[in-house]
Formats: C-alpha cells, structure tokens, sequence
C-alpha cells in the first residue's frame, strides 16, 4: 500500500500520512465498518481517496507545494531555482494562453484572474452561463494538453493549482 499511495503523493513522508490515516480511520471505525467483500480492495480505494485529499491540501500549502516542485526537479535543483521554476511556469501559462481564441480568453481571465462567478462573467457578457461553463472546461482542457506537451514538472504543478489560478 505505501508503494500505492507513493506514486499518488509522490513523497515519503506523505504517503506514510496517508496509510497511518487508513488504518487510523479505520480502527476508529471497526466497530461501524463491515466489509462484505474484498479487504485489500477497501484498503487500496481508502488509499486512493486519502492520496486525493492530501493533494489537495498540497495544493493550498506553499511549503508542500515547493516540496513537490523540487521532487520534480532534475538532479541539482533545489530551492534557489524555485523562483526561476515559477518564472518559467507563468510564462508557459501566458504563452498557452495566447493560443485561445479572444472569446476564450476573455472568460478565462473574468473567471480566474478577476475572480468572477460563471452567473457574473454570462451577465457580463451576454451569454448563459452554462456556456461559460462550457468554456471554462474547453479551456482547462487546451491548458492540460499544452502543459502535458511541454514539461512534467508543469503539468504537476497545473493540475495541483488548477483551482487556484
């Protein structure tokens, strides 16, 4: 199981989280838990849930965040070069950006840089806003494959904070 959830969280001292929370959830519950079926199944989904939560906790926590990014830097990378690696990440994402349409765009930057609701940037613009939403995933999707084109270490470091852009 550690070697499970090592490949989710990707650091020692998380994926050991991880498995003592399983067993820790676990014994709390074991009066209240009744698995009919397979036991390493349960074992293993617990794993992969936990693994979810604890990147999303990665994704809120600077210091975590810059522990990954170096994890996924070459050999000699270290933290002198994390100003540099989020230099070069704003750039990717500024040169994936241009290559949206202005439409596009446009309500990328009313969503994430503005901060604006799908209801605000569809009155904003005239359309509804679940074509907005449409967007939005169009977009996020177009960003994935770029960054996914272009560098691991972005493309980890999209997916963590693609809710906080």
């Amino acid at each position: 199981m550690f070697a499970y959830a090592l490949t989710l969280v990707k650091l020692d001292h998380l994926a050991e989280d991880v498995i003592q929370d399983i067993f820790i959830r676990l014994w709390d519950a074991r009066t209240r838990v009744h698995i009919e079926k397979n036991f390493r199944s349960y074992l293993f989904r617990a794993c992969h849930n936990r693994a979810c939560d604890i990147n999303k906790e990665i994704s809120k926590n600077q210091e975590l965040l810059d522990e990954l990014v170096r994890y996924y830097q070459p050999e000699g990378g270290g933290e002198e070069n994390l100003s540099e690696q989020a230099e070069d990440y704003m750039q990717l994402l500024k040169n994936a950006l241009k290559e949206l349409t202005p439409q596009r765009r446009r309500i990328y930057e009313m969503c994430k840089e503005e901060k604006k609701s799908y209801v605000e940037v569809a009155r904003e613009l005239g359309i509804s806003p679940n074509t907005v939403k449409n967007h939005m995933a169009q977009v996020l999707d177009i960003l994935r494959r770029y960054f996914r084109s272009h560098s691991t270490v972005f493309w980890i470091i999209f997916i963590l904070l693609e809710k906080n852009f």
